[in-house]
């Protein structure tokens, strides 16, 4: 075993570069700023560009890395390949603080921290982010806090997960029909009134796809810097990007939780509004090309990547090699006691489905699974309006179950949860054609609450739902599109309750990894520095 000289909690990474011959008044400079070094906050590097240098004297001692850059590797580029070339190793090293000691083509320099990853971070080498520390996070979402949808769920319990360790946490976010205190009211069961009464809010105006739209934020941004925040959190690629260039003149750290690649969310939105257009074929595949490099270029730019499947972190990666890339998943309530069971008479649903209703989510071939199943009670809670439910209540019509099936709208979380453990089987049906999203890329909220809840759950076999879900283990995953094999997954539980009772206790030990407080605990270490990059 050995200690690393380092609490990465709070680690800084300070680069010191020397760009031409120093002088003795230089390196007695250096000797004294490595002998202040608070080793316990900082880890420091010195950069000797060309030579000769005496680097190993200089910072023999006092545990300095040590990094060159041979004279030739500069003298034979022109201008722009020498920015280019400090460029790539200011990625390579990815300090937080640039001190540049002595610089004979302080231009390139310039361009180099201009263009290299930690761009607002190096920022700080101009200005110093004093008082601004990484545990005061401004996160920034463009939906409206009171709106019941997933995405909205999971970004106030990312908030407040971050807040109940400690965390100063202002949420950047629309919120039309409510105050924060009733956006937050669901969550009042599982935080401390006190913790979620630390969470601030700060209007935000109606977001605009301009890049004006950035200088629009800049003395909102101005003001967050001034009241300490170092850190900028996003939840949206478009966010992130209109507002990158603001963050980095302010020296902020940007980190952006990605859920699913832009260029598939762009796509589908360009699609509401093209189809049926006599070229909209050939502007989708154009647009689909800028797109990438649109989401690439945003990737180039974060000090960090947080991505909820493997499925995100392989495609940040193919992007951008060098971007940290952090894999988390959403996370789930805490989990029931194993012995905590409900008898099948305290049942009155033999099936569960809650979340949007929609052809994408697959609440069509759930109907037409209930025509298999004789007898079976199905209760759908989701919608949130009539208008949504109408097309399912004429298939269950049709298919001649519509007495079989309970709709409800959108339920106070408590209520939800409520319903969901008076169920016998939780189904969640994703298609495996259609959206690539819900497919490859989605890490579903509802499934990680079926099985925190203690209900036994059938699922799609899609590639992301394998990451949660162990097949025959924690739970069955049978074929998409398939109303039959689904009627016949969910028949084999109602028919076999030892079994049932196996996958939902290994359910309750797989959520126990998936868990709210330890995901805030490995979210606030990235956002430190602290946490390995998957």
């Amino acid at each position: 075993m050995f200690a690393l000289p380092f609490d990465f909690d709070v680690l800084q990474h300070r680069l010191f570069v020397v760009d031409a011959e120093p002088t003795p008044e230089l390196e007695g400079e250096l000797w004294r700023e490595f002998a202040a070094l608070d080793r316990a906050t900082t880890r420091a590097t010195l950069l000797s560009v060309g030579g000769p240098f005496r680097e190993r004297e200089v910072v023999k001692g006092f545990g300095v890395e040590l990094s060159e850059i041979g004279a030739g590797s500069l003298e034979r580029r022109g201008f722009l390949g020498r920015a280019l070339h400090l460029r790539g190793r200011l990625r390579e090293i990815a300090p937080h603080r640039v001190d540049l000691k002595v610089a004979s083509d302080r231009l390139a320099w310039r361009l180099a921290l201009a263009g290299a990853r930690r761009a607002p971070a190096l920022a700080a080498a101009q200005g110093p982010l004093a008082g601004r520390a990484r545990d005061q996070v401004a996160f920034l979402l463009k939906s409206d806090l009171s709106r019941p949808n997933a995405h909205v769920t999971q970004a106030l319990h990312t908030a407040a997960g971050l807040a109940a360790l400690g965390a100063r946490v202002r949420l950047l976010a629309p919120l039309a029909q409510a105050s924060v205190a009733e956006a937050l009211a669901p969550l009042a069961g599982d935080y401390p009134e006190a913790t979620l009464r630390r969470i601030e809010h700060q209007p935000l105006p109606e977001v605009q796809r301009s890049a004006r739209y950035g200088l629009r934020l800049r003395p909102l941004l101005a003001e967050l810097a001034a009241a300490g925040f170092g850190t900028l959190y996003f939840r949206q690629v478009r966010m992130a990007s209109m507002l990158l260039p603001c963050a980095r003149a302010l020296g902020f750290r940007t980190f952006m939780e990605a859920h699913q690649p832009y260029t598939t969310w762009a796509a589908a939105e360009r699609r509401r509004v093209w189809d049926g257009h006599p070229v909209a074929r050939r502007g989708h595949l154009a647009m689909a090309r800028w797109d990438r490099r649109y989401e690439e270029r945003c990737y180039g730019e974060l000090e960090g990547v947080v991505a909820t499947t493997r499925a995100m972190c392989r495609r940040v990666r193919r992007l951008d090699p060098g971007c940290p890339v952090l894999l988390l998943r959403n996370g789930a309530p805490e989990p029931l006691e194993p012995a905590t069971r409900l008898a099948d008479e305290e049942r009155p649903y033999d099936l569960v489905y809650a979340g949007k209703t929609s052809i994408e989510k697959g609440a069509g071939v759930l109907v037409q699974a209930l025509a298999h199943l004789r007898g079976a009670r199905l209760l759908v809670v989701g919608g949130p309006t009539e208008q949504e439910f109408a097309p399912f209540r004429a298939l269950a019509r049709e298919l001649g179950v519509e007495q079989r099936i309970e709709f409800r709208p959108w339920l106070p979380q408590a209520e939800l949860f409520a319903l969901i453990r008076q169920a016998r089987v939780a189904v969640h049906p994703l298609p495996g054609r259609g959206s690539r999203e819900w497919r490859v890329f989605t890490c579903p909220l509802k499934v990680l609450e079926y099985m925190a809840l203690g209900t036994p759950v059938v699922a799609t076999d899609l590639p992301a739902l394998r990451e949660i879900v162990r097949p025959g283990v924690s739970g069955l995953l049978v074929e998409p599109d398939r109303p039959e094999a689904l009627a016949a997954g969910i028949a084999a539980l109602l028919a076999d309750p030892a079994r049932a009772e196996r996958l939902r206790l290994a359910a309750l030990r797989r959520v126990r990894t998936l868990g709210r407080e330890r995901r805030a605990r490995r979210l606030l270490a990235f956002l430190g520095g602290a946490e390995r990059a998957w």
